[in-house]
């Protein structure tokens, strides 16, 4: 906690405040715009509903930001680590399910407690040394798996998503003349705009134009009747509190993938917390940023939530738009508290689609093109760990790629070393 205050310590004083507490709550009421369609789509992502989505974007936050070195990070739901929620779950349980949610918060717990550890263990700076080819061949698999498990969203047909890009495709061909026009207009739509605003607009609110748009369109053309899949009613109050039934078959079962999410969590975030802090100018400690990770998951796991990270987009953006301190994430979770309190109702005749479309265009630029083609031309090793990372990810599940990924560059650094030592 000292260097926590000497942080704070950091911050500017004095005839600045006012200023940056504008900041802060410009900064607050954007990303929460940003975070609620995100965090509601990220939970359909992790075969959860909506709502936990919501949840998840509440009291972590705030906890992290109680505990962080980081200023900016937006803690939260991110599309990384839903998938490994849903690739790690499903395996053992049915999504949709009461045991399949009761797992969730067990992995969230063990997440929690096992970046704590790490935290405790001063094993920050070890994890930030991952090799970035690993990260990008992940990220950029994850990001494709991904964008295919919302098609049978966009388009409303019934398919049973897993981690496999190959077998969402291939179960997808077979239910393409299913097909909803309705649905499938929206999704467009959508995404059309979206993008045009990315491209042009980039500070236009267009996720929250969308979900308003697609909303009134739904309820004024009576297109539920149609055919096109809503969000139908989320519940409404605070974040019942929930206690993680600790199972030992289960905990054995999700202990990998637990492990994949506190170090693929922690690396996301860590990141973006270090770029942003150089560019303003202040520090960052790894081990406090550990623990915070770990504290926001854990409170997760006992307020109806699933495993947070750091939001790449929406720190970047909490940073653009003014943030200088963390009152601005406290800002954003609150916002987010007031919605599930009180406003929830009106989502509902959100379609599915619209999420869906939101989540596809967010996670278009997890694809590091530019990083790819310098890899090969730069460095042929991180050329061909990315690619073995990438591919392996694809094939096996973005959680055993990892491993693979990371288990390629141990025994290419043991060989390196091996000759060095020989000659």
């Amino acid at each position: 906690m000292k260097k926590y205050r000497e942080n704070d310590m950091n911050e500017p004083k004095g005839n600045d405040t006012l200023k940056d507490l504008k900041g802060d709550i410009n900064a607050g009421v954007i990303v929460a715009i940003m975070i609620i369609p995100q965090s509601m789509g990220y939970a359909m992502i992790a075969g959860l509903p909506p709502i936990i989505g919501l949840y998840s974007a509440t009291i972590p936050m705030m906890i992290y930001a109680f505990f962080a070195s980081s200023r900016h990070v937006s803690v939260g739901p991110v599309a990384i680590v839903s998938i490994l929620v849903l690739s790690g779950v499903s395996a053992v349980e049915t999504p949709g399910t009461v045991e399949y949610f009761a797992l969730v918060l067990l992995l969230a717990f063990m997440t929690g407690v096992i970046q704590v550890l790490m935290g405790w263990l001063n094993l920050g700076y070890l994890f930030m040394s991952i090799p970035h080819s690993i990260i990008s061949g992940f990220i950029s698999a994850a990001a494709l798996i991904i964008g295919f498990s919302q098609f049978p969203y966009l388009l409303d047909v019934q398919t049973t998503n897993g981690s496999n890009l190959f077998n969402n495709f291939i179960e997808l061909t077979k239910k393409i003349e299913d097909v909803n026009l309705p649905t499938l207009i929206i999704s467009l739509c959508s995404m059309t705009l979206l993008i045009f605003c990315k491209n042009n607009f980039p500070r236009f609110p267009a996720q929250l134009f969308v979900i308003i748009g697609s909303i009134g369109a739904v309820f004024s053309f009576n297109l539920v009747g149609a055919g096109v899949s809503i969000v139908g009613e989320i519940p409404r109050g605070f974040p019942s509190i929930t206690i993680p039934v600790l199972n030992v078959e289960a905990a054995k079962a999700l202990l990998p993938i637990a492990l994949t999410i506190a170090i693929i969590g922690y690396v996301e975030s860590i990141a973006m917390a270090k770029l942003i802090a150089k560019k303003v100018g202040y520090k960052i400690n790894p081990n406090e940023e550990l623990v915070a990770l770990g504290a926001a998951n854990l409170s997760s796991a006992f307020f109806s939530g699933y495993p947070v990270a750091g939001g790449v987009s929406r720190s970047a953006v909490n940073h653009q738009a003014g943030a200088n301190s963390r009152i601005s994430s406290f800002i954003t979770a609150s916002l987010v508290l007031l919605i599930v309190l009180f406003l929830s109702p009106l989502f509902y005749y959100l379609p599915k689609a619209a999420l869906a479309s939101i989540i596809v265009v967010a996670i278009s630029s997890l694809i590091d093109f530019k990083y790819m083609k310098e890899a090969f031309y730069e460095n042929r090793t991180a050329g061909i760990t990315l690619l073995i990372t990438f591919f392996s990810s694809i094939i096996y599940g973005i959680e055993k790629g990892f491993v693979i990924g990371l288990s390629v560059v141990i025994i290419m650094y043991i060989v390196k070393l091996f000759k060095r030592n020989i000659v």
